[in-house]
């Protein structure tokens, strides 16, 4: 799988950010006939042809991440070390089998309202390191969105006019 995809349900920002806080995940560079192929069938973007483009095996991101990789995901019961997830769901208040749901989105105006009341609420203003507000990306969202490959260099375009 695209490791930018398995960065983005796990709710990493970025592949780099993804490999450096994983570093037991099974990281593989796309060769040019993978990349061919997969812009073929419209899974990849043809900027990206040229480009680095870093994979990831679906068993060590499952194994990593275990329910929050799977669509409509549930505690414990979709994680690869169940006794290890049943230790870190309990003082949330969890229990095996409850879906794992959706990640807060950052966007969200209730979320920020949220945020900023509660930094408030605190006494202060957040730290330099702590990040409030939106992201580009919605944690648990649609992953790869590609556009139209636009004009071509030598076309009739907005700015060879």
């Amino acid at each position: 799988m695209l490791a930018i995809d398995a960065a983005r349900t796990s709710g990493f920002r970025d592949s780099l950010y993804y490999f450096r806080r994983n570093p037991l995940a099974f990281k593989l560079n796309a060769t040019q006939p993978e990349k061919d192929y997969l812009i073929s069938q419209g899974k990849l973007g043809s900027h990206l042809r040229t480009r680095s483009v870093t994979l990831i095996t679906t068993r060590s991101a499952f194994k990593l991440h275990g329910s929050k990789m799977v669509i409509d995901g549930r505690w414990v019961t979709d994680d690869y070390y169940e006794e290890k997830v049943t230790e870190e769901i309990a003082p949330l208040g969890l229990k095996p089998g409850d879906p794992v749901g959706e990640l807060p989105d950052p966007n969200a105006p209730s979320h920020s309202n949220e945020v900023n009341s509660l930094a408030a609420a605190s006494g202060g203003a957040a730290a330099k390191g702590d990040r409030v507000g939106g992201g580009i990306y919605r944690a648990g969202g649609p992953t790869t969105i590609f556009g139209g490959s636009g004009w071509g260099p030598y076309s009739d375009g907005p700015l060879n006019a």
